[in-house]
């Protein structure tokens, strides 16, 4: 005979199973700690056992027969059983999902699963949590219970977040928020929210992190008023102390207290007093950093007479760390000291290694300070050896920047050198870590989805298939996994060689680069600097002898020179610019006659010389949103070009016109011209270095080229020889 477990409806099974849509609280340090640090707290486990209750549901143990019931009851003892018997919650949480898959009840096994997985995650053990919880996953999407799988979702954030892959934490909060409001669970919406807030705050992208945390408020108090049931108050506080924490790191101290005051008065009259401890630390940490430290140690004590009547060790070390740290600022170190070894006593006590080496770290520094520099090098050391054990790379960090700076001062550099090695090589390893984890989380989520859908259709398939296909299908299998891997060790070797192949072709054009570079040197400086030694040199051994003309026209020549030897410097430098890490564009709304009058000016010494005249035709209002300085640098290159090629006695043309949305620029000389071939081949790079008489090297042109196409344009050129040519600008607007 079956007796029934009297009382037990859907909503009262998830109540049992409700676990871990757990609160997150943020409690503050002070500037002189490293950062903030992070609690998150599990509401619906009791703090304390009770014993009744326990008796009851031993001897209830007893009278049920049904595996669903004992799996319920045992469930309950879990729960109960988690702050006083580590050991037998969990064997109670393993028994209640053995006994669900043996009776087949699926949502009773989510249920126990999801609440096993929470279990060995307060205790740390991590290895079993994910296999745990996508079994879990698979079973609801299977059944559809959609209760479940938002559960599921939730402590798959949680596992994330205390595995400190943030990213992946809020993916999968994110998810289970969406689920409960699809199930229209706003209470349960809340819980989750400000879970995805301290996903976000973790990534340090604040503005995200205040939205979520103000969003889970701003349901809590709409649906969990003030008054109401206990663990509804813990949720309201929980937010309150998540906000007020959130203000003290934008430092809107005001707005800070604020919250953590209304956090304190709640927790205080519901009797949340872990709740109560963390917002007076909260309140405390904010006065003691807007320098109010008589206010400051008034509430750090109350956290001490709390820790005192509670007899609560953890509530000992945030007031020993506290009391440290208002005594560090005020500069009375001795007393400062004195609590940090204090706090240090109560971590080991705890057996909680993070906690050790970031007080290990705060007496370093402390002594330190005190210039008492074998204790600093002690506590550095200790600082150390508790990180590596943590596997803390931050803390790590610290005690080795701790210790370079010590050595220094006690002048052994060459310790002193070789722990900043140290320090800058983990440095530069968690920055690393830290540009890849988006790759890795981004996999890890993939290989989980992917994991998922495959156990489900391989149970699905085992289900209904016979032993001979079975085997068949893992024969196939086999092969087909031979010939993927083939495939794959072909299209490598491939891939392989058509990179190196690139990147002999890459060298090998690097390599026509400089050679290109060193024939524009020879070629181009070698004319100018020349024409400037012979100018000088006359001007030097003549200078008595030459009238005002000669002289005039000596200056001249010089003038022209250095604009030649200007314009081909700033060429091979743009040109090289360019080649290395490209052309920089900064666009805005520019007056096109402006910046040519600006060259104009300049090259208008060079064009008197051939008795050029510089026409422009460029209308007054004609505006272009574009790079003004690269367009310069074009105007410098082609109206130069223009003046060298055109003959004496002629002009040189500019104007521009607007046509069906873009904006057209034309450059015009009198020149030879050119024939249709040498036109085609203007704006390659076979053309720089290529002899053709009265013409440079044409790199001044591949620079114009660069730069047009940088700002989105298109260039061209119409010739024919003997008729001079038109360089034409195509801008969009």
């Amino acid at each position: 005979m079956k007796i029934g477990y009297k009382g037990f409806s859907l909503k009262r099974l998830r109540e049992i199973t409700y676990f871990a849509d757990n609160v997150n609280a943020l409690l503050m340090g002070n500037k002189y700690r490293a950062s903030s640090t992070l609690f998150i707290l599990c509401l619906p486990f009791l703090v304390f056992t009770q014993n009744s209750r326990l008796d009851s549901l031993y001897r209830q143990l007893k009278t049920v027969s049904s595996a669903d019931s004992v799996a319920l009851v045992l469930m309950d003892l879990s729960d109960l059983l988690n702050y006083d018997s580590a050991d037998r919650a969990v064997y109670y949480a393993r028994e209640a999902v053995r006994l669900s898959d043996e009776s087949g009840n699926d949502t009773l096994q989510v249920n126990a699963m999801n609440r096993l997985a929470t279990l060995l995650m307060s205790y740390n053990n991590y290895d079993e949590v994910v296999p745990i919880l996508n079994e879990a996953l698979r079973i609801s999407r299977h059944t559809r219970y959609e209760w479940g799988e938002a559960v599921t979702y939730n402590h798959l954030g949680l596992y994330y977040y205390y595995k400190s892959v943030a990213d992946s934490a809020s993916y999968y909060y994110i998810k289970s928020a969406a689920m409960y409001k699809q199930l229209d669970m706003p209470k349960k919406m809340a819980q989750v929210y400000n879970n995805v807030g301290a996903a976000f705050y973790k990534q340090s992208r604040y503005d995200s992190a205040l939205k979520y945390f103000l969003a889970s408020l701003e349901i809590k108090e709409q649906i969990l008023p003030s008054g109401g049931r206990v663990a509804n108050d813990k949720e309201l506080t929980a937010s309150l102390i998540n906000v007020g924490a959130f203000y003290y790191k934008l430092e809107n101290y005001p707005e800070a207290i604020r919250y953590l005051g209304r956090a304190a008065k709640l927790s205080e009259k519901t009797g949340n007093y872990n709740f109560y401890t963390m917002a007076l630390s909260n309140l405390a940490s904010t006065f003691n950093t807007i320098d109010k430290y008589d206010s400051a140690v008034y509430y750090h004590r109350k956290v001490g007479r709390m820790a005192e009547k509670m007899n609560n060790t953890k509530m000992y070390s945030r007031f020993y760390t506290g009391m440290a740290n208002v005594y560090q600022k005020t500069g009375d170190y001795d007393s400062s000291a004195y609590y940090f070894t204090k706090s240090l006593d109560v971590h080991k006590k705890l057996g909680d290694i993070n906690g050790l080496a970031i007080v290990e770290i705060d007496l370093s520094e402390l002594y330190f300070k005190m210039q008492q520099y074998d204790s600093t090098l002690y506590y550095a050391q200790q600082a150390l050896e508790t990180a590596k054990m943590a596997g803390s790379l931050e803390m790590e960090k610290k005690a080795y920047s701790a210790l370079a700076k010590v050595y220094s001062e006690k002048k052994d550099y060459k310790r002193a050198f070789e722990y900043q090695k140290q320090y800058t090589k983990l440095n530069d390893s968690i920055n690393k870590m830290s540009s890849e984890n988006l790759i890795v989380e981004m996999q890890t989520k993939y290989e989980t989805e992917k994991k998922n859908t495959e156990i489900q259709k391989l149970k699905i398939e085992n289900l209904q298939s016979e032993t001979e296909k079975k085997l068949f299908r893992i024969f196939s299998l086999f092969l087909l996994l031979i010939a993927l891997l083939l495939v794959v060790y072909i299209w490598q070797r491939r891939r392989m060689n058509r990179l190196l192949k690139e990147k002999n072709e890459e060298l090998q054009k690097l390599n026509d680069t400089q050679n290109r570079l060193m024939s524009i040197i020879s070629h181009d400086l070698k004319s100018p600097l020349s024409a400037f030694f012979t100018i000088t040199t006359t001007l030097k051994n003549k200078w008595d002898q030459l009238d005002r003309g000669k002289m005039e026209n000596y200056l001249s020549r010089m003038l022209n020179s250095s604009i030649a030897l200007k314009l081909q410097l700033e060429n091979m430098l743009n040109w090289a610019i360019g080649q290395k890490r490209g052309i920089t564009v900064s666009k805005k709304q520019i007056n096109l006659q402006i910046i040519l009058l600006k060259v104009l000016m300049v090259l208008q010494e060079f064009a008197s010389e051939k008795r050029i005249t510089l026409r422009n035709d460029i209308p007054e209002d004609f505006e272009l949103y574009t790079d003004g300085k690269l367009l310069g640098i074009v105007f410098n290159n082609l109206v130069s070009n223009a003046i060298k090629f055109s003959d004496p006695d002629s002009e040189v043309v500019i104007s521009a016109k607007r046509e069906n949305g873009k904006s057209y620029i034309f450059v015009k000389d009198s020149g030879a011209g050119m024939s249709r071939e040498q036109a085609e081949n203007l704006f390659t790079e076979d053309n720089i270095a290529s002899k053709h008489e009265n013409r440079g090297t044409g790199l001044g042109l591949i620079v114009v080229r660069d730069i047009i196409r940088s700002i989105g344009g298109k260039i061209s050129v119409e010739s024919e020889p003997g008729k001079g040519a038109i360089f034409i600008i195509e801008l969009g607007e």
